[in-house]
């Protein structure tokens, strides 16, 4: 981290255990609010954010060394506030739907059968703004085993038809996009109903400053709040008794210390399937994202097209993003194989050296290159 970039302390713990038990006692209230009351409070949330959207960006600029007025900051623009905003946007306009149909709407004509029976759904593109911006791409969501067309909005919206007496979930948020914390915590608290504590990744602490500016009608009711601290504060916090679940953005080491706990006791328990933490607990992990590249007939431009994207996928944010391309997989006796490679190679040779700014990138960089002469 630079010094321009002020990081809150860890929190004590009785100032945790303030922090939850106020949410906690505010848990029920905010499951029973109505939907006008809750589609107001979204939408104050929604230009809160976008009012602090200017200031995350120069922060997130200056903590991962990088110039505001570069191309680089552009980044910064679409992995924080872009995304952000535009999630709040959409999650107003689906409880706006809620509150109209009972259900986010689902166009008929959205919906297909897999070779399975099952239904899918397409989400992607929604409108011809999602048309242009990414031009022959689709999203569906494929639904589960025995949701049909006629039973399909009573799985839409679940805590509106069925509220639960009121929760609280921790959210461990992610400390490489800055995006992911409030939008993680938007879903739990507008989609799932349960009032939330924050809890920062020390990495990106730097924003929950203005994540609480920008949730403040939230704050000012007691059904949300950030807190920060390092892994005994996290420890802590999962193992309050008010916490009721837990939704964690990172690593499959933290999931596992988290459920199973570390060492031979923890392999013991995941032997057994005794878990040591039985709240429950919803998770986003990173992994080693895989590129397969089909081979055939490419032209030159097509080629170069998919090596530079494949160096963005890299170079992207550090390429400390969990779904960042780390595996290539090409097939050995095609022709365009050598000219592929050569034209990943350059592209990534071409674009500006980034700051290797998430601990412990150094040490890993280290073990991996260690006596392996060709990398």
């Amino acid at each position: 981290m630079t010094a321009a970039v002020a990081i809150p302390p860890s929190m004590p713990f009785p100032q945790l255990d303030a922090a939850v038990e106020r949410v906690k006692s505010h848990a029920r209230e905010f499951a029973q609010l109505g939907l006008d009351e809750r589609i107001a409070l979204m939408e104050r949330v929604y230009r809160g954010y976008a009012e602090i959207a200017e200031e995350s960006v120069r922060l997130a600029c200056a903590a991962k060394g990088i110039d505001f007025g570069s191309p680089l900051a552009g980044e910064e623009r679409l992995a924080g506030p872009v995304i952000t905003v535009r999630n709040f946007r959409l999650t107003l306009e689906a409880l706006i739907e809620v509150k109209k149909y009972g259900a986010p709407r689902v166009d008929p004509k959205w919906i297909r059968d897999l070779p399975d029976v099952r239904l899918a759904i397409q989400i992607y593109p929604a409108n011809g703004i999602d048309k242009a911006l990414l031009a022959k791409h689709t999203g569906e969501v494929h639904l589960q085993p025995g949701i049909t067309r006629e039973n399909l909005k009573e799985h839409q919206a679940v805590f509106y038809r069925k509220p639960h007496g009121g929760k609280l979930c921790l959210v461990l948020g992610a400390g490489n996009v800055n995006s992911i914390p409030p939008t993680d915590v938007i879903y739990k608290m507008f989609v799932e109903g349960t009032a939330c504590v924050l809890k920062m990744n020390p990495v990106n602490a730097y924003v929950g400053p203005l994540i609480e500016r920008a949730f403040a009608p939230l704050v000012a009711r007691g059904f949300f709040a950030v807190v920060y601290g390092e892994v005994a504060e996290s420890v802590h916090l999962c193992e309050h008794p008010q916490v009721d679940e837990i939704h964690i953005t990172g690593s499959d080491k933290t999931h596992d210390a988290i459920v199973w706990g570390t060492g031979p006791d923890g392999a013991a328990r995941r032997a057994k399937n005794t878990p040591r933490l039985t709240k429950d607990i919803t998770s986003e992990l990173g992994n080693i994202s895989p590129v397969i590249v089909v081979p055939g007939p490419w032209d030159t431009a097509s080629l170069d097209f998919q090596a530079r994207s494949v160096a963005g996928m890299v170079t992207n944010n550090a390429s400390f993003n969990c779904n960042s391309a780390k595996l290539l997989l090409t097939s050995k006796g095609w022709d365009g194989r050598g000219r592929f490679l050569d034209g990943v190679s350059a592209h990534l040779a071409s674009g500006p050296m980034r700051q290797a700014y998430y601990p412990g990138a150094q040490e890993r960089w280290k073990a991996f290159t260690d006596g392996r002469a060709h990398v």
